[in-house]
């Protein structure tokens, strides 16, 4: 099977959706498995068995509904990220096509698509990074920097970070116990030294939880927020001229460097366009299934 771009970018959202599910996709000899990340495990799903990426998609129909078209029922704002996945759920008997040769083989294409577009480009983690913990709660000051043949970029976290987490109710924890609503672990942080993680870590396992927590969606645990960091974007070109983004509207890390990743590679694709001078057009909603 040969792969356009429009292919792989299918594939790339439905993985996408699956780690916002929080379940991985797995393979072993000519069939797919999930692992439950949640360890949920509902209905057995992790003892099920796929032969295309299709009938994993159509096993996942509660998290679909959970998900996605609760915000439509609820006439909540839809993101195109949240438009384009809908769209790729309705129209998904292109990923009947996937089975485990397919799957491997778009691998092996992306991984070659990842070894050209590095020739343009180097990432630096701080040596504490970890992928699973990529909110700019968990660091302070530098996070990553970014090495382009367009100039360096640098992703800082700012900011003080004041909060607290809470029991909501008795239970246990690390062998540790606690009352409800007794203070399980404080953070003031005023020099961007990266407490949070410190003070955090054996409370809070990773984003996942942290996000649950901050929706207030953990049975446990609330956080009271006084004040949180956000995340600083620097580009500075050859000739050491410094373009600052210092409201970047995520909090993810991961986003910040795929935001940076886009513009590199807008950049190769339009050489007139001048970093941070001029933004990226933005995709129009009608327009969502394209970003698939």
């Amino acid at each position: 099977m040969e792969f356009y771009d429009s292919d792989k970018k299918y594939i790339d959202l439905f993985l996408q959706m699956l780690d916002c599910y929080e379940f991985e996709l797995h393979y072993a000899g000519d069939v797919f498995y999930l692992n439950d990340l949640q360890n949920g495990n509902l209905g057995n799903i992790e003892n099920e068995t796929f032969e295309t990426l299709k009938d994993v998609c159509d096993r996942m129909e509660c998290y679909h509904n959970d998900y996605l078209y609760e915000s439509v029922e609820n006439d909540s704002e839809l993101s195109v990220w949240d438009l384009a996945c809908i769209y790729l759920v309705e129209n998904s008997d292109f990923l009947g096509n996937i089975d485990v040769t397919n799957f491997k083989k778009y691998l092996k294409d992306k991984e070659l698509d990842e070894e050209k577009f590095e020739e343009d480009y180097k990432i630096e983690y701080v040596d504490n990074y970890c992928s699973n913990h990529s909110y700019s709660y968990w660091y302070g000051g530098r996070v990553a920097d970014i090495y382009s043949k367009y100039g360096k970029f640098e992703i800082d976290a700012i900011g003080d970070v004041y909060c607290t987490l809470f029991a909501k109710k008795d239970f246990k924890v690390n062998k540790e116990e606690f009352k409800k609503d007794d203070e399980i672990a404080s953070v003031r942080d005023k020099n961007e030294c990266g407490r949070f993680y410190n003070e955090f870590m054996d409370y809070i396992t990773g984003d996942a939880h942290l996000s649950r927590i901050l929706n207030d969606e953990d049975e446990n645990m609330y956080l009271d927020i006084q004040n949180n960091n956000w995340l600083m974007i620097s580009y500075i070109d050859k000739e050491g001229n410094i373009e600052t983004i210092d409201d970047y509207e995520s909090l993810d890390i991961d986003d910040a460097v795929d935001y940076v990743e886009e513009i590199i590679d807008y950049k190769n694709k339009h050489p007139k366009f001048k970093i941070f001078e001029e933004e990226i057009p933005v995709v129009k909603d009608e327009e969502a299934m394209e970003y698939c």
